[in-house]
């Protein structure tokens, strides 16, 4: 049985990687696409869990608790698609320290060409959606007073989250062998990102542009410099160049003008500590059924309704919905889902452990495990921080995963 889940995950895994990139991004235009990516991430963590006895008690617990939210109120429209994310990202972090990442190295490894094809559709595509109307959302574009870019997507920040998890296959793509046109695209992903306005989602995507850049751009120029002095200069002169570029960015960007408008207003999180203020004060009115099993995602919603802005949605902090929507016993196994991943990554390196604690930042000021095309993907960014200055051809021995990889795709 073991074997046949091996087998049928490596299967599974194989063709997510190989089709990432096409299925998350024309979700859009054919619904189809988001199911079957969705269908073919719940099927690969199923297949890495199934076999660990511990991991099914868990999440039978988890299920358990997942029913008993669901019934704390009668409306369930949004409940169910929040429990799919979240258990997509408690799957995707308990795999971190299995074998199911470094199959999907393998994947990025063999066919990287493939891929690299469809990012550059991917960016083309984006980028002529920028003289489109189609590439702008209207409801968004009313609400912050500004054009609202969500290029082939549905919203801004889908358009920005599932840019920063395809900035993580071009880091491993990078990673194996660089070129030099990989900075072009990398630049395209990073303006898209930028002209979306949606600012949290932004700031991820310029740390993963910045870690490309001190690998892959800072490190080899470094190589061509006997001296030490004009390397330094370079890097002044570059830093320089970057910093222009900064300015040309927020002078001419969405992202630029909301910060630029935050700022003035000294209103950072754009009104959204007003739902963490009142996402406690539900859960001190809340009586000890919902405290322990939650109010239920759709109660949160509806509370957030009531409340004086009186807009329906859901808190846009992961830690809160979660304590608030499906109750503090919830709320403390993805508290702890977050402390194991940090103290494993910093076992891997101080840099790993950086990025898990921007991640945090991300899920606490913005919300992270709803955007499930990003979250599938994060151990594989926690993972390459380890392996940023390490030759990963003899670290990685992946001939024998790579032999079952080019089998499972000639079948």
């Amino acid at each position: 049985m073991k074997e046949l889940l091996k087998k049928t995950g490596n299967k599974f895994i194989t063709f997510l990687i190989l089709l990432y990139p096409l299925l998350s991004s024309i979700g859009r235009f054919i619904p189809l696409a988001d199911t079957i990516l969705t269908l073919l991430i719940i099927m690969t963590l199923l297949c890495e869990q199934l076999p660990k006895k511990r991991k099914i008690l868990k999440y039978c617990l988890i299920a358990f608790l997942f029913w008993i939210s669901y019934s704390m109120f009668p409306v369930t429209t949004e409940h169910s698609d929040h429990v799919k994310m979240l258990i997509i990202f408690l799957g995707a972090f308990d795999a971190m320290e299995s074998h199911l990442y470094k199959k999907a190295f393998v994947v990025i490894r063999r066919y990287r060409k493939t891929l690299l094809i469809q990012l550059s559709l991917i960016l083309f595509c984006n980028i002529a959606f920028v003289f489109l109307d189609a590439g702008y959302s209207e409801q968004y574009t009313k609400l912050w007073s500004v054009s609202a870019y969500r290029g082939i997507y549905v919203d801004p920040h889908q358009c920005a989250y599932h840019i920063c998890a395809l900035l993580i296959i071009m880091l491993w793509i990078s990673k194996i062998q660089y070129r030099r046109y990989y900075f072009i695209l990398v630049a395209g992903f990073e303006y898209c990102a930028a002209i979306t306005g949606a600012r949290v989602p932004t700031v991820t995507a310029f740390a993963i542009g910045a870690v490309f850049a001190i690998d892959f751009v800072i490190r080899l120029k470094r190589e061509r410099f006997d001296n030490k002095g004009n390397f330094m200069i370079a890097v002044m002169m570059s830093s320089l160049i970057l910093v222009l570029v900064a300015i040309i960015l927020i002078m001419n960007t969405t992202f630029g003008s909301k910060m630029l408008e935050s700022i003035g207003k000294q209103n950072f999180d754009n009104g959204r500590g007003s739902l963490r203020t009142a996402d406690i004060l539900l859960f001190q009115k809340s009586d000890w059924m919902h405290k322990i099993f939650g109010n239920g995602t759709d109660g949160v919603i509806n509370y957030h309704g009531n409340m004086k802005w009186g807009q329906p949605i859901w808190s846009h902090n992961d830690f809160m919905q979660v304590l608030c929507g499906m109750g503090i016993i919830m709320f403390l196994i993805y508290c702890l889902e977050w402390i194991k991943c940090l103290v494993y990554s910093f076992r891997m390196s101080i840099t790993s452990g950086l990025i898990v604690i921007l991640m945090i930042a991300v899920a606490f000021f913005n919300g992270l495990y709803i955007h499930s095309r990003l979250t599938i993907l994060l151990p594989l960014l926690f993972i390459y921080m380890n392996y940023r200055n390490v030759d990963i051809s003899n670290e990685l021995d992946t001939s024998e995963e790579e032999k079952q990889v080019d089998s499972i795709c000639q079948s």
